[in-house]
């Protein structure tokens, strides 16, 4: 039977309100950084820590992420588009500025650019078309430049200040391109996630290396995110995650940017709404239910078997008590 199915069965025989939540709060005063103004609960046995997000969707890790475009301004084969993968940045007072977001000279790239009656993403795209084949060039005062954050790239600091990490940010190399099984270059860059195949280098170019956003339910948790009580959680740990009372048993995939908090792969997004390219909205939407210490458990194989995954889930949901015990605790009820 099917997590889905086993959740509506469970569904129809909830137990009344006055049933126990097999949570307690986390003192407000006991939250940092993300967590910070949530409702957070805890248990101790199994341990696991309860927050909810919003959940944005990561195509991180999927081999037709980003292709490397043709020119032209109609769509490249690629899942998402170059400029989510990575920013064309401008000088502009002293700065380095991403040309298309808040601060630079054109704007948002869902507008449509008033004097050409493109889309703002087209124009993005064409500049990335000319820095490429330009051979990426360094920052600086006369030229354009990329940044990357969704696609690997060589070490090559940006030599001036911005709104990234500053004038030491090693993101502004050249991208990376994958390789196939032969060793030869695919037309697609190489998408790294901090989950990758045990025993594997952090450099490697084979996509298969690194967790697959199409394939794998992943989320995303940011860089320095602290639990309660500084108890640590790693990459492959496991995690359940809820929308609507739908459940899909995770791992923690990828860490990303430190100010964000809820962000899923495509085939969670799938499993849990049916869609997986659109997003889930409104910060309290999501209900996440983090396993530390539970990584070893599901790296004993690679690729990670989401039907293994789901088994697992199944089985940490009894350990509270299944949905009878968790639907009325407060991270669940705090909509």
């Amino acid at each position: 039977m099917s997590v889905v199915a086993t959740l509506l069965i469970s569904v129809a025989v909830w137990l009344p309100q006055s049933e126990t939540c097999p949570f307690v709060l986390v003192p407000p005063g006991k939250l940092s950084g993300r967590l910070e103004g949530r409702t957070v609960q805890s248990s101790a046995d199994p341990l696991a820590f309860v927050f909810h997000s919003k959940l944005d969707r990561n195509d991180d890790g999927g081999p037709d992420a980003y292709h490397i475009g043709f020119h032209g301004i109609s769509p490249d084969p690629g899942l998402n588009h170059i400029c989510n993968g990575g920013s064309v940045l401008e000088y502009k007072d002293g700065r380095l500025v991403d040309k298309y977001r808040l601060g630079g000279s054109v704007g948002s790239l869902n507008d449509v650019d008033p004097e050409t009656r493109w889309s703002r993403s087209a124009l993005c795209k064409e500049d990335y078309i000319r820095l490429r084949d330009a051979g990426f060039p360094a920052c600086g005062p006369a030229n354009k430049c990329m940044l990357w954050y969704g696609i690997a790239s060589t070490s090559r600091a940006c030599g001036y200040p911005n709104d990234y990490d500053g004038i030491n940010d090693l993101r502004c190399g050249l991208p990376i391109r994958q390789l196939d099984t032969k060793g030869a270059e695919r037309p697609y860059y190489l998408t790294q996630t901090s989950l990758r195949r045990p025993g594997s280098h952090h450099s490697s170019r084979q996509q298969s290396d690194y967790a697959n956003a199409n394939e794998l339910p992943f989320i995303v948790l940011p860089k320095g995110f602290k639990l309660p009580g500084n108890v640590e959680w790693n990459v492959g740990d496991v995690a359940l995650v809820f929308w609507k009372l739908n459940m899909v048993t995770t791992v923690v995939g990828d860490k990303g940017p430190s100010a964000k908090l809820g962000e899923g792969s495509r085939e969670l997004l799938r499993q849990l709404r049916g869609d997986s390219s659109s997003p889930i909205g409104g910060e309290n939407s999501v209900v996440t239910i983090l396993l530390p210490r539970t990584r070893s458990k599901v790296l004993a194989e690679w690729p990670i078997d989401p039907k293994q995954l789901a088994t697992m889930g199944t089985i940490a949901l009894s350990k509270f008590g299944g949905l009878q015990k968790i639907k009325n605790c407060a991270a669940f009820t705090s909509k």
